[in-house]
């Protein structure tokens, strides 16, 4: 390791710029002092060269920590430059218990919608956010993300849902020994929340709970069974409105948190389907 000093004398003032910098095997930290105003910036060495990583500026006794934004599925280029001072805690990955019912913020099984809930769950993924804060000392702002996920709902095992052309129906199963029956679909969804964070003492460890709402657009939904003489598929197009709106909240410590999305649409179009509302809750964690 490799410590460094250098000095910056300005011609128009008598203000001292000091550099302290600080070489480590794949980091580099440079400490600068601006008078009353000192600045911490760590930088990491990774295949595109050395990048900023964190920035952490103290001054008249307050700490402002500037995140460098990076996702697995932006370009180095974008994740070099995309720097946010206030960071949302939406969950790289969260796997939910996925429950439906004929109402909302149910959380039992419904007779009428022949669920198992116990059964059903959804994985996803966030694979972009940005953030905004709003005050100077950036615990509370707003964040926006897209989001993947995968919905895996499972129907008592003699029914299955089917659409005749005008309606989609709970029908039983007539043939066979039914091995499971479920639906699933794909979505995409687009959170919008607001966040308060704040840091233990003078630790790197964090508390946050965030609320809000998202938008989310379906595809792929179809219904299926299995039976000891195969893989049946009674339909591809159940009536599912293409469009949702939930309302989400969460919160968390460090990298872990618990996650409540309520379904403030109907699952299916009404007329042409049962009326079914949804209800997500499970854990999430930032990788």
């Amino acid at each position: 390791m490799a410590i460094g000093a250098q000095a910056n004398d300005s011609i128009a003032t008598t203000t001292v710029k000091t550099d302290t910098v600080v070489n480590t095997k794949d980091r580099k930290i440079v400490v600068s002092e601006d008078g009353d105003m000192i600045k911490v910036s760590v930088f990491k060495n990774d295949s595109t060269g050395m990048r900023m990583v964190k920035e952490t500026t103290f001054a008249d006794g307050q700490e402002v920590e500037q995140v460098y934004v990076s996702s697995p599925f932006l370009p180095n280029t974008w994740n070099a430059r995309g720097k946010n001072k206030f960071n949302v805690h939406l969950p790289d990955f969260f796997f939910n218990s996925a429950l439906w019912n004929d109402s909302r913020l149910s959380f039992g099984n419904s007779n009428a919608l022949h669920t198992r809930n116990t059964k059903s769950y959804e994985i996803g993924f966030t694979l972009i956010n940005a953030n905004i804060s709003f005050n100077a000392s950036k615990t509370f702002g707003i964040g926006m993300g897209v989001q993947y996920v995968f919905t895996h709902h499972h129907l008592d095992k003699g029914w299955t849902m089917t659409f005749d052309g005008n309606r989609s129906e709970l029908v039983p199963i007539k043939e066979g020994e039914v091995k499971n029956s479920y639906i699933s679909y794909q979505k995409i969804k687009l959170p919008v929340v607001l966040e308060w964070q704040t840091r233990l003492g003078t630790s790197n460890h964090e508390m946050y709970i965030g609320a809000g709402a998202s938008l989310e657009a379906r595809f792929n939904e179809l219904s299926r069974y299995k039976t000891e003489q195969g893989t049946v598929t009674p339909s591809k197009n159940l009536k599912m409105n293409p469009m949702g709106v939930n309302a989400e909240l969460y919160a968390g410590y460090n990298n872990l948190m618990v996650t409540m999305s309520v379904g403030l649409t109907p699952l299916f179009k009404k007329g042409n389907a049962p009326e079914c509302y949804t209800t997500s809750v499970g854990l999430g964690v930032i990788l």
